[in-house]
């Protein structure tokens, strides 16, 4: 199944739980809607009417965009966000945690970084190299790697990075938004097949 194909399946079937630290709510926007349907989904909230206005006159426009930009946007879907002691937009989906950033030497590449849900024994490090060697000589992103961690286990990350130096219009930057949320969730389900789901301590 190609990317677009999964993400577009993604969004559809299920509804995204976003997270802060000690919080929990389902998506309450239908994030389904297909890519050419996103100007009028966003127009369509009733709640968030200010900040719908503004995203209205600015959608058009190709600018670069800035961090408070793209909290904007997760106001207008009603997706929980905060900012990080980096000053980053932190969210979460399937427990898993997102970070949202603009980097490089003009604030011009948007990175979304992701750390992955539990961890995987050290004794398994080779199975997940080839794991990870797969996805990348399958998909073209997120990039996935991991990381050592404490008690001798290892963390899967991923990364989506866009460089848009020429600037972008909501409409794109939501786009981005979706496609490196919902590719990156697909990497961490293959993960999940190979090695099993982490338990969700919240269960005992």
């Amino acid at each position: 199944m190609g990317i677009f194909s999964w993400l577009s399946d993604r969004f559809k079937n299920e509804d995204r739980e976003l997270s802060h630290v000690h919080d929990e709510d389902s998506l309450s926007s239908d994030v389904a809607e297909s890519v050419d349907q996103v100007s009028s989904e966003t127009s369509t909230h009733t709640s968030t009417g200010d900040v719908l206005e503004d995203l209205a006159r600015q959608s058009d426009t190709l600018s670069v965009p800035t961090l408070e930009r793209i909290g904007l946007l997760f106001d207008a879907q009603e997706w929980k966000w905060q900012f990080d002691q980096d000053g980053d937009i932190a969210s979460a989906w399937d427990r898993s945690m997102f970070y949202f950033r603009m980097i490089g030497k003009q604030k011009e590449i948007f990175s979304v970084f992701a750390i992955r849900r539990g961890l995987i024994a050290r004794e398994h490090r080779s199975e997940l190299l080839l794991t990870i060697e797969d996805w990348h000589r399958t998909y073209l992103w997120p990039k996935g790697y991991f990381r050592e961690a404490e008690g001798d286990a290892l963390e899967v990350c991923a990364e989506f990075t866009i460089d848009l130096e020429h600037g972008v219009t909501d409409e794109q930057l939501l786009v981005h938004c979706r496609c490196a949320i919902a590719t990156t969730l697909q990497f961490f389900e293959e993960i999940d097949q190979r090695f099993g789901v982490p338990e969700d301590p919240s269960d005992s």
